[in-house]
């Protein structure tokens, strides 16, 4: 009988729980099937697999050990690694393309040699643009076995793949297979021996991860909830990390109550067995990891998933076992869920999950087993394998991909003088004032503008309603200016800051307790892309359910006009600029019921920019995804600074991704974040509301 070689790509190099499974179930069941030489594991890293001697080696190595051992299949996922973000966690390099490497490289790379390739339930977490899937599909057809572990995963692949492409159960739902619950049981007994956990009885374990770590609905919640199950259910509950990669032990140390002796939390690692050995003998699990609840699940343990960010892939999983009731997307239902769902939990579709599974697996040994490989065919697509080897030779090449961004670096700076010359030229004036006139005309004839001046008759003297103010801060020379305007603020509200380093974290934070900000504040890091729009979105989706009312501010600077800094002011002074003016605009949110949008009028001299420009196609993209049919009308909140109901605006939040949004390079025009700018008109509309523009007349102008 034939001993196969097999490639695994995944992320096995960092200590993430589930990632670590994967390995292990692909070993085991596809060892039943077929007579396997040796599985050779790639990631990012490479190194050793956490918590054991098995070498990982790092994908960058994967076409010089295809020559070496010339792999009868390269087998991808599972994880949500199918995606284009640059990177998947913060352990990866920066230097190259982290979600290139675990699919569209490694697929190259199968054409190039003659090697099949198939996708072992992998997850899809975010939608790709039109652009983008018209280059996967060149890739997809190369596969010979897509499968992805949830409806929405092969959603999000194109419409070209939805008869092509397989729903699985992701892989470790059959863990209870592979590891029996006696065999963990005895192991359980050795880690209390050895005092690595504590002797406990009846407990339930609960984890979360760290992204919510400021924000106090979501902590108060959870020590309500951890309250309840040890003072009225005489639980015990277990703080237990798994996702070590994504720093979950910081936040459990959060819960960690001295004065409960019922609550326990585990300081010291465990290794992905060792965990099964504690989940198994657990009375539930409460927690945000996904295979935290596959796996708990799989031994008939109850669970409940937190789910704020709105996850496809938990989201998913709830929806196959038919458990959506114990899904918490808003804290403040957490302890209801509890309470009437948590205690009334079947495990009937356990086995039906595990057939599937079983299935996926005989696929899979088939295929390897088959001489079909499925190879884009030279003759018609030669420029495209061109191209993708190109990518590959450049993939391995860091410094000449160093070089060449060295090259349009320099490239660009040139471009800017040039265009500076431009725009400071004589010439360039006539024009700009011709191309005002020109657009002012054409403006008034075609679109019918809805303007409103704020008074100091309209002024209203409280509000029970939830506000959130999000302010990204690029410029943290910027805070005196927006602490002045915020200190005006007549209601209570919650501050929610975006910032892309550590040290402006640190900054603002002293700031803002240096002038005794008495607001409940959050300061956020978030990778410099998308402008203040991609931050604003990131920072608000797991909590914006929790308010009626949302401010976007940011620290604007153009640095290609000399009107940037009062632009800014205008801005900040239109939608804050003193008491009276705030009571104003919320006089008339109250009062008008369907008014879903307020921002400034047009500063006066970008009237003349007010256009789609270069973001039509991706306008285009965003308005399909939300079932948005009008037309754009040149309208628009320019430079994204606005006051909105939330209602209003809330489909927005679920419908980005990170990988719509480009690294900042200084784009000026058509970027993902461009096009959400002029979309927010479009999309109130839409929901039956309608918008006002604005200015402020409660005092003498001050702009």
């Amino acid at each position: 009988m034939k001993e196969y070689k097999i490639a695994q790509i995944g992320s096995f190099d960092v200590e993430n729980y589930g990632d670590l499974l994967f390995p292990d179930v692909l070993e085991k069941c596809l060892s039943k099937r077929i007579k396997i030489m040796d599985i050779y594991l790639f990631s990012p890293n490479g190194g050793n697999k956490p918590f054991s001697n098995k070498k990982v080696y790092p994908i960058k190595d994967l076409e010089k050990i295809i020559k070496e051992k010339m792999f009868d299949v390269i087998i991808i996922g599972g994880g949500d690694i199918i995606r284009l973000d640059k990177v998947v966690t913060s352990k990866y390099d920066f230097s190259y393309e982290t979600a290139y490497s675990f699919w569209q490289i490694p697929i190259m790379l199968a054409n190039k040699y003659n090697i099949k390739v198939v996708f072992n339930a992998p997850g899809v977490p975010y939608a790709f643009n039109s652009s983008q899937l018209v280059f996967n599909e060149l890739l997809l057809d190369m596969v010979n076995y897509i499968s992805v572990r949830d409806v929405k995963s092969k959603e999000h692949l194109g419409k070209k793949y939805q008869n092509k492409c397989f729903v699985v159960p992701d892989t470790i739902n059959i863990i209870s297979e592979i590891y029996q619950k006696e065999e963990l049981i005895n192991n359980k007994k050795k880690l209390i021996k050895d005092k690595t956990i504590p002797k406990l009885n009846d407990y339930i374990i609960f984890q979360t991860k760290i992204i919510s770590e400021n924000h106090n609905l979501y902590t108060d919640k959870i020590k309500e909830l951890l309250k309840y199950i040890t003072d009225i259910d005489g639980k015990d509950v277990l703080l237990m990390p798994i996702g070590y990669v994504h720093n979950d032990i910081d936040f459990c140390s959060k819960f960690a109550d001295n004065t409960n002796k019922k609550i326990h939390i585990l300081k010291n690692k465990l290794s992905p067995y060792d965990m099964l050995s504690v989940i198994a003998s657990s009375s539930g699990f409460i927690g945000t990891s996904l295979h935290g609840l596959i796996t708990s699940n799989a031994y008939d343990v109850k669970i409940m998933a937190i789910n704020t960010e709105n996850l496809v892939k938990v989201t998913g999983f709830l929806n196959l076992i038919k458990k959506e009731n114990l899904e918490v997307n808003d804290m403040n239902n957490c302890l209801d869920v509890y309470k009437l769902e948590f205690n009334n939990q079947d495990f009937h579709l356990n086995d039906i999950i595990k057939q599937k599974v079983y299935h996926h697996f005989n696929k899979i040994a088939d295929i390897i087993i088959s001489d079909n490989v499925r190879n884009i065919d030279v003759s018609t697509n030669y420029k495209f394998l061109n191209y993708t080897y190109d990518l590959i030779d450049k993939y391995e090449n860091s410094k000449k991909l160093t070089e060449q961004a060295e090259q349009v670096k320099n490239e660009n700076i040139f471009l800017k003088t040039e265009l500076e010359k431009i725009f400071n030229s004589k010439s360039f004036r006539v024009i700009l004032a011709l191309r005002k006139i020109i657009s002012l005309v054409s403006r008034k004839s075609q679109i019918n503008h809805e303007y409103c001046i704020t008074k100091k008759s309209h002024k209203l003297k409280k509000i029970t309603k939830k506000i959130a103010i999000q302010i990204h801060i690029f410029y943290i020379d910027l805070l005196d200016e927006l602490l002045k305007n915020l200190i005006m603020f007549p209601f209570p509200f919650d501050l929610y800051i975006s910032t892309d380093t550590k040290e402006k974290k640190k900054n603002i934070i002293a700031f803002l307790k240096k002038n005794n900000f008495s607001n409940t504040f959050i300061v956020e890091i978030y990778e410099n892309r998308g402008r203040d729009i991609y931050p604003f979105l990131q920072q608000m989706k797991p909590v914006i359910n929790n308010y009626d009312y949302i401010l976007h501010l940011h620290t604007k600077k153009s640095k290609y006009a000399d009107y940037g800094d009062d632009w800014r002011r205008y801005l900040y002074y239109t939608l804050l600029g003193n008491e009276d003016n705030i009571r104003s605009i919320f006089y008339l949110f109250e009062k008008k019921i369907k008014l879903g949008l307020i921002f400034p009028v047009t500063y006066n001299k970008i009237e003349n920019m007010m256009q789609i420009g270069g973001s039509k196609i991706e306008v285009d993209t965003l308005c399909k995804r939300m079932n948005i049919e009008k037309e754009f009308n040149n309208v628009f909140p320019a430079g994204s600074m606005f006051w909105a109901k939330v209602d209003a605006i809330l489909p927005l939040f679920n419908n980005f991704s990170k990988e719509d949004f480009a690294i900042e390079n200084n784009q000026r025009d058509g970027t993902f974040a461009h096009a959400v700018e002029r979309i927010f008109v479009l999309l109130v509309e839409s929901r039956g509301y309608y918008y006002l523009q604005t200015k402020n007349n409660t005092e003498e102008e001050q702009v």
